[in-house]
């Protein structure tokens, strides 16, 4: 095992680098030594390349294990609210099968509270105007493949102007 194959990615391509400065340096001529060299660290560039990917989708899998795993707890949360919920419910059943408003125990009770009083509308249209507000919220929307067209066309537009956007990588 030679010194390259535990190396970095980053020190794997500052390593070509150099190899190909050193190349540019001697006017070009590449050596035997060159040649080896850069087999050598090409080699080890498909290595760590396979290695890199093996990572990412390694990585991938988790965050969709995460996710099934955030679904699968969101479905166990529901199920628990729901037995609570049928578990209240059959206290409180309990309680008006006796016609008792608290039980008590020794460190804890437990106690009926009584319900607040909500409002249902049973129609909207009867409602009186002064008891209703109304909230306008405006949205502006830019148009951005309509304003791509214009800049790519060679046309100036103020507030806006073409850039380049970032990078990413395709793993094949």
């Amino acid at each position: 095992m030679n010194e390259i194959t535990k190396i970095s990615l980053f020190k794997i391509t500052t390593k070509m680098q150099e190899i190909e400065d050193e190349i540019a340096i001697s006017g070009g001529e590449i050596t035997e030594h060159h040649e080896k060299l850069l087999e050598e660290i090409g080699n080890e560039l498909v290595n760590k390349t396979d290695n890199v990917v093996s990572w990412i989708d390694s990585m991938n899998a988790k965050i969709l294990l995460c996710d099934e795993e955030i679904e699968r707890f969101k479905s166990i949360k529901d199920k628990l609210q729901k037995t609570l919920n049928k578990f209240n419910e059959y206290i409180l059943n309990c309680m008006d099968n006796i016609d008792r408003k608290c039980f008590e125990g020794e460190l804890r009770s437990i106690k009926i509270r009584k319900p607040s009083i909500k409002v249902e509308i049973t129609n909207e249209d009867d409602i009186p105007l002064d008891l209703i507000s109304t909230t306008t919220k405006v949205v502006s929307t830019i148009n951005k493949n309509e304003l791509k067209k214009i800049l790519k066309s060679g046309q100036s537009i103020p507030g806006a102007k073409l850039i380049e956007g970032s990078r990413s990588l395709i793993i094949k």
